[in-house]
């Protein structure tokens, strides 16, 4: 009705809003790259760009590239080493973040969802 105010947004609908956010990932050579500066080591970059590769250009949930690098992680280091994976993801994740999501905002968004999934 007119002269009512719009509601405020709950804290739900933003959290919502936030996981239906949209990013695209580099082409794949803009993405070996940023993703070659990350892996200084020819075995890590063995391991891991490929599997990240696999997702160059495509567009995605925001929410949706933790996933996608844990995934690779996971593959790659044995499920029981899990010191191992605790020490890759508090030491790469966040560059790998940076070099996946080109844009600042959904960079942040991106590591807020993978702070949340490990805190969770």
């Amino acid at each position: 009705m007119e002269g009512e105010k719009p509601r405020t947004p709950g804290r739900m609908q933003l959290m919502l809003e936030d996981l239906a956010e949209q990013v695209r990932l580099p082409e794949e050579d803009e993405l070996r790259k940023r993703l070659n500066v990350v892996f200084v080591s020819k075995e890590a970059r063995e391991k891991f760009v490929p599997r990240l590769l696999e997702h160059a250009g495509e567009g995605m949930n925001v929410s949706a590239v933790p996933s996608i690098i844990i995934g690779a992680i996971r593959a790659q280091i044995a499920e029981d080493d899990e010191d191992n994976i605790r020490y890759f993801v508090a030491h790469h994740v966040p560059q790998i973040i940076d070099a996946m999501v080109p844009d600042l905002a959904m960079r942040d968004k991106a590591a807020e969802f993978l702070l949340g999934a490990l805190n969770g």
